[in-house]
């Protein structure tokens, strides 16, 4: 963990997944959180849940945003049965899955990321 922007963009903000599992508990002081807290510049932990559930609902949006879209555009019809249906699973880390505050907050970001995701199709770019 002490190289972390090996994995990521400049600038980028590491990790989410893990970072969620650390928050859900109020982990706070964990070093992962960090780039998190350099981001909103404050040590306000509002602020800083917020901005971490903002970018797991952008990022969840985007995707399956798109993947309706193109449903839509090949399959006019879709949705006009009863068992027509759509979908999402999201990999919560395995070791936390279990946690009911980890599992919580990844199904209320899913939630969100569902109700947004026409909205928000297809950002942001999955390369």
């Amino acid at each position: 963990m002490e190289n972390l922007g090996r994995h990521s963009p400049e600038n980028g903000l590491y990790h989410l997944k893990h970072a969620l599992v650390k928050a859900a508990p109020h982990q706070w002081d964990d070093p992962l959180l960090n780039p998190y807290r350099g981001a909103v510049g404050s040590q306000e932990l509002k602020e800083l849940t917020g901005l971490m559930k903002a970018c797991a609902i952008n990022y969840l949006s985007g995707a399956p945003g798109e993947v309706r879209t193109q449903i839509k555009k090949r399959l006019p019809d879709f949705g006009a049965l009863s068992n027509d249906s759509m979908a999402v699973t999201v990999a919560i880390p395995v070791a936390d899955a279990e946690r009911p505050e980890v599992n919580a907050l990844y199904q209320r970001i899913l939630y969100e990321a569902w109700g947004l995701a026409d909205n928000l199709s297809g950002h942001p770019k999955i390369h």
